[in-house]
């Protein structure tokens, strides 16, 4: 064989390589879901804390909630609030978490959860129960703190989230 059939075929084969990687990639794309689990998020992740109306002696449930979910699997974030007027009780999971804990008192309290996978629907993380101090009134404040690496996806990328605060309104 001479060295120019030699160098076409070369030449052909490199170019075969070339075009199946590019089709490779182009059906990856086309055919892999999106980092948000096949999902489109509605607007910007946000933790926030609900809002509920109570008297003094009563015990409420605040619900803690996700919202604009991209698709997560890694939660860990303090939820604050006021200590003179609020008795922290315990807590129960949210429809949105397999699992989670929450820990803490006196004010500050943490919410821990790892799933198993991506979720990528909204909906409420856990219900913080709270006793309204007796002499409590006005506006008991909720509030929800993330740092940077506060939520993560399956892959362990850090997704930025929003926080808004809610509060126990003491009639």
């Amino acid at each position: 064989m001479s060295k120019k059939k030699i160098a076409i075929i070369s030449g052909a084969a490199v170019a075969a390589v070339a075009l199946l990687a590019l089709l490779t990639v182009y059906l990856v794309s086309v055919f892999s879901p999106s980092d948000s689990g096949g999902k489109e998020s509605t607007g910007k992740p946000t933790i926030s804390a609900g809002t509920v109306t109570a008297s003094a002696g009563d015990t409420v449930k605040v619900p803690i909630e996700f919202t604009g979910n991209p698709g997560a699997m890694g939660f860990l974030f303090d939820i604050s609030y006021d200590a003179d007027s609020l008795e922290y009780i315990t807590y129960e999971k949210g429809e949105l978490l397999s699992d989670c804990e929450v820990s803490g008192g006196d004010g500050a309290l943490k919410l821990l959860s790892v799933e198993n996978e991506n979720i990528t629907d909204d909906g409420v993380m856990a219900y913080i129960s709270f006793k309204v101090k007796d002499g409590a009134s006005g506006d008991c404040a909720v509030k929800v703190i993330c740092e940077e690496n506060s939520v993560c996806n399956y892959d362990e990328e850090s997704i930025a989230v929003e926080t808004s605060d809610g509060k126990v309104t003491v009639k």
